[in-house]
């Protein structure tokens, strides 16, 4: 999280809590496949950065708690198009691709770190 704040000078609480439900859903991904390790990595990295105040913190986890219920709005949505195997194919897809998208933003964020 402090990486991308520095990225993104003063983003909104908006754009923290979409950089947030991606966390979010990858631990949910860990959550099911029972995965402490990553579970744990995730709650470090959506700690509170930095940068932020507490009344900034608190307008993020508001807007954080708005895109967690639009989340279960679409999962639930979903589950009336997709069949469970379907479903359970489209989280692996999605958990890969959100995986490699992470991974890209993580090491760019090191390699900002380090400059």
């Amino acid at each position: 999280m402090n990486s991308y704040c520095r990225i993104y000078k003063d983003p909104s609480p908006y754009d923290v809590a979409d950089f947030l439900i991606f966390l979010w859903l990858i631990r949910l991904f860990a959550e099911a496949k029972n995965n402490k390790l990553l579970i744990k990595l995730i709650v470090e990295k959506m700690a509170k950065p930095e940068m932020f105040s507490d009344d900034k913190w608190r307008e993020v986890l508001e807007s954080f708690e708005v895109r967690k219920e639009q989340l279960k709005e679409k999962l639930f949505e979903s589950e009336r198009y997709y069949s469970e195997k379907k479903q359970q194919v489209f989280c692996e897809r999605f958990y890969a691709t959100i995986h490699l998208k992470m991974s890209e933003i993580w090491e760019s964020s090191d390699r900002i770190e380090r400059h």
